[in-house]
């Protein structure tokens, strides 16, 4: 099926003063989106490895296989989205293990010190269905029937949009080992579809003792990012953007994040994926979340603080669950489903406000909450900047 790619581009900044005393999750990204050095095989390329489940150990000898750089790929047509590694197509005339209904993918990281993580996050993007194995465990399944799987096993359905995303956290570090790890990875296809599509990453998660002081600066880590769709209900209700929720099952990334499926025009550290207009209501990803927590020791010393942001399209800013700020948005109520009001003519747009409120910063734990949107049906994006400064009881902007 053909990859779903819109064009999307969200950047988010913000210079903000915050505080915040909760333990929050940090990343360390073992396998990145686009990532290269992917071994790939046909179930024909090596029919015994491949039927008696070797090929997906460690100690297996993936010498002989192709290597490429993610996206790995086949489009029977124009592709909508660019291809760094293209693949051979399903091909019907092939029967039995010289199948190529299923490609087989293979790569090894290494990790130093597997106890200071206390789980591991999977994501991944494909056409149409996959499992995944680290070090020949399986921990992973996205649109696949259950039980045993083989090379003629089709994907469960082809999805609408000809692609699939899928996500886990899975809190079992004692899956990674110390030094070299390989995650395996086969996908497969529905029916007799042609097209096909594959990406993925692996990141460690830690816990730091606690959040870190103020300010929040542009480029920083440990922000923590989500979809509509993910958490329906916390977002729905708006309960995603208080200091209480508990956001341990976000992804966490550094800014900038965002999205482009041309060449980047700026540095994206964290890959987002795009709006699909397939997805309604809670189910859209027109519009990411975003948070942070920040720690203050005393917020008396100071009289107001400042947030300045960088985005595509629009967003909606919240401390401590309040809103303070918005940017190329309409009044009243927003959800998911809300748009900007402009897609900016750069595909970007800056904004700032100075507030004179310090009653909005706590001492101890503080949370900035942002709600990035689309325009209409914009796909690139890049999402959160984000920082907050603030000035002494004794000085004035």
């Amino acid at each position: 099926m053909k990859p779903f790619i819109q064009k999307h581009w969200r950047l988010l900044s913000v210079s903000l003063l915050v505080l915040l005393n909760n333990a929050t999750y940090a990343q360390t990204t073992f396998v990145g989106f686009k990532s290269s050095g992917w071994k790939y095989r046909e179930a024909f390329q090596d029919a015994a490895a491949i039927g008696n489940g070797s090929w997906k150990t460690n100690a297996y000898n993936d010498a002989a296989w192709a290597s490429g750089q993610a996206t790995l790929a086949y489009d029977d047509g124009s592709p909508t989205h660019a291809i760094s590694t293209w693949l051979w197509p399903y091909n019907a005339t092939r029967t039995g293990n010289n199948s190529s209904k299923s490609h087989y993918f293979r790569k090894s990281f290494n990790v130093v010190n597997p106890n200071q993580y206390s789980g591991y996050r999977i994501k991944t993007w494909c056409d149409d269905g996959l499992v995944v194995y680290l070090n020949n465990k399986e921990v992973f399944r996205l649109n696949m029937p259950g039980g045993s799987i083989d090379s003629l096993t089709s994907a469960t359905l082809a999805p609408p949009n000809d692609s699939i995303y899928g996500e886990t956290t899975i809190n079992l570090p004692m899956d990674l080992i110390n030094g070299a790890n390989v995650i395996a990875v086969e996908v497969h296809q529905a029916g007799s579809s042609l097209d096909r599509y594959f990406d993925l990453s692996i990141e460690g998660i830690t816990t730091p003792a606690s959040c870190p002081e103020w300010p929040i600066a542009y480029k920083s880590s440990g922000w923590k990012y989500r979809e509509a769709y993910q958490d329906a209900t916390n977002i729905g209700n708006g309960s995603w953007k208080t200091v209480a929720y508990n956001d341990a099952a976000w992804a966490t990334g550094q800014t900038t994040m965002g999205y482009d499926d041309g060449a980047p025009t700026h540095t994206i550290n964290t890959w987002l994926w795009p709006y699909n207009a397939a997805r309604t209501g809670n189910n859209s990803s027109k519009t990411h979340y975003f948070r942070k927590c920040f720690n203050v020791t005393n917020t008396g010393l100071y009289t107001s603080y400042r947030v300045k942001t960088w985005c595509d399209d629009g967003l909606v800013a919240y401390l401590n669950g309040q809103e303070i700020f918005r940017l190329n948005m309409p009044a009243g109520s927003i959800d998911s489903l809300t748009s900007a009001i402009v897609a900016p003519p750069n595909d970007s747009i800056y904004g700032e406000t100075t507030i004179n409120l310090p009653m909005n910063l706590v001492t101890g734990t503080n949370v900035i909450a942002v709600e990035v949107h689309q325009a209409g049906t914009s796909l690139d994006r890049i999402l959160i900047y984000l920082s907050k400064v603030c000035r002494a009881a004794l000085q004035s902007y």
